[in-house]
């Protein structure tokens, strides 16, 4: 498959693929895969020295962080499919479709880019609107609002990237790097994207830009 920068893809291709990538010419360079059998998207791709087979390409799964996939283990996972109008009442917005469990961009009314998230869990859910971004943050820490520490739910993060939050909420668009199950709700009510979808947002949004939440908007 022809792969670049971008490319979404499915780790585990095969039900015997590896939980942790090496390479035995530069074993420091790669790291331990979180959720083998998730859904990543390529960052940037290198190539081993002095190496022939299929075990030579491999594919960087992190902006920050070295996390590498082999390629003889991935297969192509295909973007969700374009909205056909745009249901913000303005041209250029951010469409959270919780339902289906994508993100699209909209830019003058055309969908022009579009990638799965996490959305909450049942009981994390928040209001169908439309909210306007009023913060951005490139690094944030989160902690549990609700949960004290030891309880089952609670959750103490740092360094989570290219947050984007919705007033009068807790909720933002931002990274994740501690799953990838994208395509599934799987947040306290946040919408978690890739490291690259959430930067990808993040350059092209602004205070103020719209974000409309709801279901089903295909």
């Amino acid at each position: 498959m022809k792969v670049e920068p971008g490319t979404q893809i499915l780790s585990c291709a095969r039900p015997d693929c590896p939980q942790i990538a090496k390479d035995p010419v530069r074993p420091t360079l790669l790291r331990v895969i979180p959720d083998v059998g998730g859904k990543f998207k390529v960052s940037w791709i290198r190539f081993t020295p002095n190496c022939s087979g299929a075990n030579c390409v491999w594919y960087k799964v992190s902006l920050g962080e070295e996390q590498y996939i082999p390629q003889n283990v991935t297969q192509e996972w295909l973007d969700p499919l374009p909205l056909e109008h745009n249901p913000c009442s303005v041209p250029n917005c951010v469409v959270v479709d919780q339902a289906q469990q994508t993100v699209h961009l909209m830019h003058g009314g055309i969908d022009i880019f579009r990638t799965w998230m996490s959305s909450g869990l049942p009981g994390y859910g928040i209001d169908f609107k439309e909210y306007q971004i009023d913060r951005k943050f490139e690094t944030k820490r989160m902690v549990s609002p609700f949960v004290k520490r030891g309880i089952k739910g609670f959750y103490d993060l740092s360094g989570i990237p290219w947050n984007m939050g919705l007033p009068d909420t807790l909720v933002y668009l931002h990274g994740v790097y501690w799953h990838a199950g994208f395509g599934t709700p799987q947040s306290h009510g946040c919408v978690g994207l890739t490291d690259y979808d959430a930067k990808f947002l993040y350059d092209r949004t602004n205070i103020g830009t719209v974000v409309l939440v709801g279901n089903n908007f295909g």
